[in-house]
């Protein structure tokens, strides 16, 4: 994930952004306000923030957009309840409560 931190870095005019994560984000086992980057520092609201929540969304966009792509591809033709259909079910579950 490295190389593509790097290369949005590079798009988006500031390299030095691509060295790494936030120093002081937390690591995929703490909790959010477990460090200074989601506390009331809020360092995720300065530009750097914005930056690497901005470039980490888009890696987990890109990844369920690959995970739903093969399930489609998986279940096409299958009788099985359609991608759309599911999640058509969330909107109107809310609409009902």
């Amino acid at each position: 994930m490295l190389p593509a931190l790097r290369q949005y870095a590079i798009s988006t005019g500031n390299p030095l952004w691509g060295l790494g994560d936030p120093h002081n984000a937390p690591a995929y086992d703490q909790q959010p306000h477990s460090t200074s980057f989601f506390s009331d520092k809020r360092s995720w609201k300065f530009q750097y923030g914005v930056f690497s929540l901005s470039w980490y969304s888009s890696i987990l966009t890109s990844y369920a957009n690959q995970v739903l792509s093969v399930a489609s591809s998986t279940f096409s033709g299958s009788g099985g309840v359609s991608m759309w259909e599911v999640a058509s079910l969330r909107p109107m579950a809310q609409a009902k409560t």
